[in-house]
């Protein structure tokens, strides 16, 4: 048989150069794992235009044959090469086989260990002239990205390797002579049958899913008659179909269309060239065979419209596509830093064809494949190459670019949105409305740090895996109004008034925000004992906030205060020293009473909301349902005051505020919680100073244990989770001057002491479709102990309030390597 090709017909050709051009300095910012296959980061325009400034990456020129005329190969930019690069391929690991004339495997954009392995047919000796072409295609598609100044350039898998077949091809005499089927000395069947065979077997020894085949037969395959193409070339096409290997492991050939636009018919008519030529178009009458993995290249022009020369897509536009193949800069055979194509063939010095376009299509192939880290079966790989090409404008045309034109920007980006299973899986669900939403901080950073190594996928809708962190999905405690919040914070979320409207003895008490909102209200008086809340946390009308000696701290300004306001205001913490876990239904309405029992106290309140925690709300979320149950101990006034405290919270779409969602799943919590809070002065009553002042003790302490149930999601379970708090503080009022206020205050904020969660994620898939998951048991319980000591003074001016806080908060958030935190924040009150 032989293995005809004229270079300017069948495989493409021409050639050419240069004179050396200045190169902007290399960049060297190379992908690192982390980058790999990840959603586009804050660095990712930066890592783009870095690799498109190289001097490789658009490389100038000036004609051989006339140096006055000058410009730049763009072809990489045209394919959106840089994209590509920034989001991790660059070829890594992938090995591409390539069927030529000869390769100068010296050359410098081969150079590197295992770079270049080759087998050349037997008896056959390349001469360097047949190196011209091989060299110039595997350039293009595996040549180093070294940075080397001058002309220089790189192949679109940069990293990749190449295994080089050298065969003899024929030469053109410049006339263009269609191949008769019948004629079996120009086309034997079984002969090429059986070289195909061998082609393939190279490549999978060699462990290469592309061969580039930059040769052809000369006569467009439209041309002939389908029934004789299939009775006459059965044997080659069942040979490059592969019928015996799995779909996800055929060879993908990529065919060279043609350059038949560019010659002369022996009667000096033009051949006709509207579609791909005999063998890079054959899988147009044997689509069922050879369509999943063959392709067909049309070459572009500089302007990025088909280049006269270059066949047209046609009859083989279902697998047929375009990328650049005039006016490139590739390696040349003349010596081991040449890029000068054979002036015989290009006087220019560049090279033209459709040889030079198939490369980079084959390039692209081996990016994809590193990219989905081999996941994709290499049928896929051809699916989404051809899915995701450019096809506006003047791509649009099928029948002259077929899919359109190569876009690796698209083709390694999602298609559609993300998904946790593949494409058809009815258990399937979206991820971009996914996640954990923790509203507050009792788990600490414990999700997020643990999670953030975890390596989980998202498949697109061509079942395509993204892979990223499962850290991502976990948002952090969200950022509040606190204790730490510095001077600018606080005004910018501190509640603008709180004073109540007294009448008969009924009291309505607003909060209201910059915005002009109601963030609460209480109402009290209705009758004897019973308020009702909206937004009011029920800690802060039960327990020692009922205490009339803790209002007697303060007994000066009455007129500006709720009862407890000792602790709501001057401690600069509102929820001092009450059960937070009834901040996980404090956005809502709510009902209480309390009232003495048996020389005691009794009270229980009913709260209906969402998540509230200090100056953030949940209101997107499903309200649920909380109830505090309050008895104080017996006791005299001065003696100790102490409140035994018991309730219980049922979330409807989460768990101690923290909130799965989609894919995640749903959850449902009940906390059951127990707890203590007091206060005792410090001293007899006769032992205060002249001023009737003495100093007083408040304490309090929870504990609780929340259940969950979850649905079949992601999250899998949330088990028995149990947590603590606690605070302690003294207050002494007229401590340096009438009607001043010192208070020193130590707490523990919510925390999770014990707990785990179990996730069965996503981690990838198999080259045959099966997903594949992993399960993670993740401790709950954070790194660190948020421990909080401030210091509260409070001093009455002409009527007004000035309040100085000032602390320190060892591991915020729980986190252990957080240190210490200092804060320092003023505020002030007017009466209106």
């Amino acid at each position: 048989m032989s293995f005809l090709c004229a270079f300017l017909a069948g495989c493409g050709g021409g050639g050419g150069g240069s004179t050396p051009a200045s190169t902007p300095a290399y960049p060297r910012t190379a992908p690192t794992a982390a980058v790999l296959n990840a959603p586009d980061d804050v660095d990712y325009a930066a890592r783009k235009a870095e690799f498109a400034a190289g001097g490789e990456y658009n490389v100038s020129w000036k004609r051989i044959n006339d140096p006055s005329i000058d410009g730049t190969d763009r072809h990489l930019d045209r394919i959106n090469a840089a994209a590509a690069y920034a989001r991790g391929a660059t070829g890594t690991g992938q090995t591409i086989a390539i069927v030529d004339s000869g390769i100068l495997q010296t050359h410098r954009e081969f150079s590197g260990s295992g770079k270049v392995t080759k087998k050349t047919d037997p008896g056959y000796y390349p001469t360097d002239r047949d190196k011209f072409h091989g060299t110039a295609v595997a350039a293009l598609a595996v040549g180093n990205r070294d940075g080397g100044s001058g002309l220089n350039m790189h192949g679109v898998a940069f990293d990749a390797r190449v295994h080089f077949t050298e065969i003899r091809l024929g030469e053109s005499d410049g006339i263009y002579r269609p191949y008769k089927l019948e004629n079996h000395s120009d086309l034997d069947d079984r002969s090429d049958a059986k070289k195909f065979s061998e082609i393939i077997k190279t490549a999978q020894a060699a462990n290469a899913a592309i061969v580039n085949a930059s040769f052809g037969v000369n006569g467009a395959i439209s041309q002939y008659d389908w029934r004789e193409v299939r009775s006459r070339l059965g044997h080659t096409a069942a040979a490059l179909a592969q019928a015996s290997t799995r779909d996800a492991d055929k060879v993908i050939i990529v065919w060279a269309a043609g350059n038949a636009g560019g010659h002369e018919l022996p009667d000096s008519g033009k051949p006709v060239f509207d579609s791909p030529e005999l063998r890079s178009g054959l899988g147009a009458y044997f689509p069922k065979e050879l369509q999943s993995h063959v392709l067909a290249v049309v070459a572009l022009d500089q302007d990025g419209t088909i280049a006269s020369y270059s066949n047209r897509c046609g009859i083989a536009k279902s697998f047929c596509l375009a990328a650049p193949g005039s006016a490139i800069v590739s390696a040349g055979r003349y010596s081991d830093t040449s890029y000068t194509a054979d002036l015989s063939f290009s006087p220019t010095g560049l090279f033209y064809g459709t040889s030079f376009a198939a490369p980079l299509v084959s390039g692209s192939l081996a990016l994809l494949r590193q990219y989905f880290r081999g996941q994709l079966g290499n049928t896929e790989l051809v699916d989404r190459l051809l899915a995701t090409a450019n096809r506006k404008g003047i791509y649009a045309d099928s029948a002259i670019y077929g899919h359109g034109l190569v876009d690796l920007d698209a083709a390694t980006a999602p298609v559609g949105a993300l998904m946790t299973g593949l494409p058809g899986d009815p258990g399937s669900r979206p991820l971009a409305d996914s996640g954990i939403t923790a509203s507050g901080g009792a788990f600490g950073a414990s999700l997020q740090r643990q999670l953030a190594d975890v390596e989980m996928v998202g498949f697109d809708a061509l079942g395509a895996p993204f892979f990223q962190s499962a850290g991502a999905y976990v948002a952090p405690p969200v950022r509040v109004r606190n204790h730490t919040d510095g001077i600018e914070r606080e005004v910018q979320n501190l509640p603008l008034t709180a004073s109540p409207w007294v009448n008969s003895g009924a009291k309505l008490s607003l909060a209201m925000g910059r915005d002009g909102r109601i963030t609460e209200a209480r109402f009290a008086g209705l009758a004897d004992g019973w308020w009702l809340s909206y937004g009011h946390h029920a800690g802060q009308a039960l327990g020692l906030y009922t205490d009339s000696s803790v209002h007697d701290i303060n007994r000066v300004d009455y007129r500006m205060d709720d009862t407890g306001s000792a602790v709501k205001r001057e401690f600069g913490d509102p929820l001092a020293f009450t059960a937070p876990y009834l901040s996980l239904v404090r956005h809502g309405p709510g009902i209480g009473w309390s009232n003495s029992w048996r020389g005691g106290g009794l009270g229980f309140a009913l709260m209906h909301g969402t998540p509230q925690f200090d100056g953030y709300q949940n209101p997107g979320g499903e309200r649920g349902i909380g109830a505090l149950l309050d008895y104080r101990l017996r006791g005299r006034f001065n003696s100790p005051g102490l409140w035994l405290q018991a309730g219980v919270v049922r979330e409807a779409d989460g768990f101690l505020g923290t909130r799965p969602r989609g894919a995640f799943g749903a959850a449902r919590a009940t906390t059951t919680f127990a707890g203590v809070n007091g206060t005792w002065a410090l001293g007899s009553a006769h032992n205060r100073d002249v001023r009737g002042a003495s100093w007083r003790l408040l304490a309090s302490a929870y504990l609780g244990h929340t259940r969950s149930r979850v649905g079949h999601s992601l999250l899998r379970d949330a088990g028995t989770i149990s947590s603590s708090t606690f605070s302690v503080g003294v207050a002494r009022a007229s401590l340096w001057r009438h009607g001043d206020w010192f208070g020193l205050q130590l707490s523990q904020p919510l925390r999770v002491e014990r707990g785990n969660l179990a996730l069965r994620l996503p981690t990838g898939r198999t080259r045959y479709g099966q997903v594949l998951h992993k399960d993670y048991d993740v401790n709950l319980a954070p790194t660190g102990r948020s421990i909080l000591a401030r210091t509260t003074y409070r001093l009455l001016v002409a009527g007004d309030a000035l309040t100085t806080n000032v602390g320190v908060e060892h591991q915020p958030q729980h986190q252990s390597g957080r240190g210490i935190q200092r804060f320092i924040r003023l505020s002030f009150e007017k009466r209106f």
